[in-house]
């Protein structure tokens, strides 16, 4: 993600989908300061993005669909992306938005 009113905040959203149909969207957020960011694509609501100091002392900042349920942690990636506005707001404020490819 490139596209940001606030020029310190940056991130990436990358999809795969593999020869075996199992398809993966993660996003994440880079330098933001701890809190929770919701996740909107399309403008529907798809999650939330936590932002935390893990025991390694590093920041946690993303959020993993996949379409295999077998995958621990990931969300149920049960709508397409492509194409799709993808936005990351921390209450009303946007802080990164990009149009995903489609």
């Amino acid at each position: 993600m490139s596209s940001a009113p606030d020029p310190r905040a940056h991130g990436t959203a990358q999809f795969e989908q593999s020869v075996d149909c199992r398809t993966t969207s993660p996003w994440r957020s880079r330098s933001a300061p701890l809190a929770d960011y919701q996740l909107l694509v399309g403008e529907c609501p798809r999650g939330t993005i936590t932002v935390f100091i893990a025991s390694n002392r590093k920041a946690k900042d993303e959020i993993e669909f996949s379409s295999d349920l077998d995958e621990r942690g990931d969300l149920r990636l049960d709508f397409d992306p492509r194409g799709q506005d993808i936005e990351i707001r921390h209450d009303a404020t946007v802080l990164l938005h990009v149009a995903f490819p489609g």
